[in-house]
């Protein structure tokens, strides 16, 4: 009994120590390989690190400030660290940075009518009247008669009645831009070359208040300085071979953008909406465009000025106009041409006008 209690425990040390061994030998693999991961990692990290450091070194990012009364020069090449770089085009990127605004003011008009009036006193008529947050004053008052006693007197009135005001507004453009643009290493250039080149070019040189009665040093007293100069120096700068060119990136096209609200809008509303076309007859019955005529109130009702000017591009003294359908609400039945010779043509209200102009 007791050699078989023996062999039994024997061979329970033995699959005891076997199992022990598997176990060191699978933690050591482990180990191994958790070792080897991290070798792996670090060598990742490092070649990544090199790459991101060679990638940083082939390119260099730059800022430059545009603006809308200055034109800027953008460098095709850059030489740092007597290493060259060349633009990259495609990466040009330009925001906004700054903005101002204009202010101005439409013209805006509207109309009352009031009834039941005894008489065509003015007194009776408001001189202000309000819409939509404006108050517009009394322009023109036009009376109609709504009734009549037996003798043919007036006794009952309407009367229209226009108001006008300005109607301020505000314009918001952009006036400085921050551009970003990268440069790539230039493998063909790595390093600056200096060269003499010949250019012409003009400066201008605009003394202080200080030095207005100053003589300028090193040139006779008594003697004016001319403000501007035009010659041709010889200068010597650093570019790289072969490449002298520098791209400019002018502000003009920018600053119509910024200025077009300002400056083209009066233009715009004086085209469109204080003028009106104007045709002539042609041979065959047809017309054709010869300009614009000026169109204001005036005597109580439109009133549109055709010029010398437009009147001459015609052979045939015979007109056209045609008036906008905000025109022919507003104008009521009536309305008058002013000619160039001074007579006034008093005309019906329609989508298109014909009239014919006399000689003197």
């Amino acid at each position: 009994m007791k050699k078989k209690f023996v062999s039994k425990g024997g061979r329970l040390a033995i699959i005891m120590t076997l199992v022990s061994l598997m176990l060191l030998w699978q933690n050591v693999r482990e180990a191994y390989a958790v070792t080897d991961r991290q070798e792996k990692e670090e060598e990742t990290n490092e070649t990544e690190a090199e790459e991101e450091k060679q990638s940083s070194e082939k390119r260099l990012m730059k800022k430059f400030i545009l603006k809308t009364d200055e034109t800027e020069e953008i460098p095709r090449y850059i030489v740092e660290d007597d290493t060259t770089y060349v633009l990259d085009e495609a990466s040009i990127v330009v925001e906004e940075s700054e903005k101002e605004s204009s202010e101005g003011a439409d013209v805006v008009k509207f109309s009352r009518k009031v009834e039941e009036l005894s008489d065509n006193d003015l007194t009776r008529i408001a001189k202000t009247a309000v819409q939509d947050g404006m108050t517009g004053e009394l322009l023109n008052v036009v009376y109609t008669v709504e009734e009549e006693d037996e003798k043919g007197i007036p006794i009952r009135y309407s009367a229209l009645c226009e108001y006008g005001g300005l109607k301020k507004y505000s314009v918001s453009y952009p006036t400085t831009w921050e551009m970003t643009a990268w440069y790539e290493l230039d493998e063909t250039h790595r390093r600056g070359s200096v060269e003499t080149i010949r250019e012409e070019y003009v400066y201008v040189r605009i003394p202080a208040e200080r030095e207005a009665e100053e003589t300028v040093s090193g040139e006779p007293e008594g003697e004016e300085t001319p403000l501007a100069k035009r010659e041709i120096k010889e200068w010597t700068k650093e570019l790289p071979p072969g490449n002298e060119n520098k791209i400019k990136i002018s502000n003009v096209a920018v600053s119509l953008a910024a200025a077009a609200a300002g400056g083209t809008l009066p233009f715009i509303i004086w085209f469109w909406i204080l003028t009106i076309p104007v045709y002539a007859l042609k041979k065959g019955e047809k017309y054709r465009y010869i300009g614009r005529a000026r169109l204001k109130k005036a005597d109580g009702m439109y009133t549109a000025y055709l010029t010398k000017r437009i009147a001459t591009r015609t052979e045939i003294p015979v007109f056209m106009m045609r008036l906008p359908k905000k025109v022919r609400k507003k104008a009521g039945d009536m309305m008058q041409v002013c000619c160039p010779n001074g007579k006034r043509i008093l005309l019906e209200i329609g989508k298109e006008i014909n009239f014919t102009v006399e000689g003197d």
